[in-house]
């Protein structure tokens, strides 16, 4: 990949590398029309082979520039000059999530739930405009002052998913925030980008995401694994609130919230409803409750005593009428053999 130096771009003068990822490489740089800072993604020439997706890279560069929202990151254009494929998005002066959460975390339940409140709202409006984000990991999501949250890069991995460049093995986002669904192939949705929130909810209110290791173990995890409960975690995190982020984290699509801000309200009312509860870290909940997820209410303390009441009245109920009917039935016996028989 050249040095900044060597790219020269039209309207754009590249100053230096502030990042990179899999398929792209990231410049702080400057307009030379008005001398205003960007951030410019780079896509390296050696990836622009693929015709189907410098045309959806240009196109989802169009559409994220569509975007304006106070909670996401501003895409300025998508363009092609020569061999160099890049995007130009404004200037974050603000720390990314994953450096609030090398220096912070955990984060307690309020400042979690005031970020992903933020990070809902984007995703709610994007997604109403049928824009998808697909990889958003903490290394996306930028805290400004006053926790100000923003969030770039939508549409990105819409426009690798299908093309060449998977199929190769490149990367379709982050594993540590990446829904089952998404390991198994399919591509970015509402419902992945959801579950990728109630993985950062996780990670901001533990410290570290539910899964852990290198990337294969991570995918594994992600599809057939149950995280462990977070009440188990922090002693901050009650029951309520750990179930509440459990049920974002289902592996079933269904069984998830059906926006962000469905989401967020559920963990408002959590957080607000019960103070925190500290439990042993040899605590189990029911054998037959999916670990990290709410029991079935029939599993409920309230509803198994209300079901042995149930029991006992309809157990008395019977033996009456089986009694009532029996002595109804029977044949007329005389009464000397009835007081023999009879137990003192």
């Amino acid at each position: 990949m050249p040095t900044s130096a060597e790219i020269e771009l039209q309207n754009y003068t590249l100053e230096s590398e502030i990042g990179r990822g899999d398929l792209t490489v990231v410049y702080r740089g400057t307009r030379k029309s008005d001398g205003e800072p960007v951030a410019i993604k780079l896509v390296p020439p050696q990836f622009t082979f693929d015709e189907i997706f410098v045309r959806r890279f240009l196109e989802m560069g169009k559409q994220a520039a569509r975007l304006e929202h106070p909670n996401i990151v501003r895409a300025f254009e998508a363009q092609k000059e020569g061999e160099h494929l890049f995007l130009v998005r404004e200037w974050v002066d603000a720390r990314s999530l994953a450096q609030v959460l090398a220096d912070e975390s955990p984060l307690g339940p309020q400042r979690t739930i005031n970020i992903a409140r933020q990070i809902a709202s984007a995703l709610d409006y994007a997604h109403q405009k049928s824009i998808m984000h697909g990889d958003l990991s903490a290394r996306r999501v930028y805290v400004a002052k006053n926790d100000r949250v923003i969030v770039a890069d939508f549409g990105q991995m819409q426009a690798i998913a299908g093309t060449s460049l998977v199929r190769q093995g490149f990367a379709i986002g982050a594993p540590e925030v990446l829904a089952p669904e998404r390991v198994r192939g399919q591509g970015p949705s509402r419902q992945s980008d959801l579950y990728s929130l109630g993985i950062l909810c996780y990670q901001m209110l533990h410290g570290e995401p539910p899964f852990t290791g290198d990337a294969a173990a991570v995918l594994h995890a992600q599809a057939y694994e149950q995280p462990k409960p977070l009440y188990l975690l922090n002693p901050e995190v009650s029951v309520q609130l750990s179930e509440t982020v459990a049920r974002m984290l289902s592996k079933g699509l269904e069984l998830r919230y059906a926006t962000g801000a469905e989401f967020t309200r559920a963990l408002t009312v959590a957080a607000e409803g019960t103070a925190p509860v500290r439990v042993s870290s040899t605590a189990t909940g029911p054998l037959d409750a999916e670990p990290g997820r709410p029991a079935p209410v029939w599993q409920k303390p309230w509803f198994l005593g209300l079901g042995a009441a149930l029991l006992v009245i309809v157990l008395l109920l019977a033996g009456f009428l089986g009694v009532s009917a029996w002595l109804a039935l029977a044949p007329p016996t005389p009464q000397i053999a009835a007081d023999a028989n009879a137990t003192p």
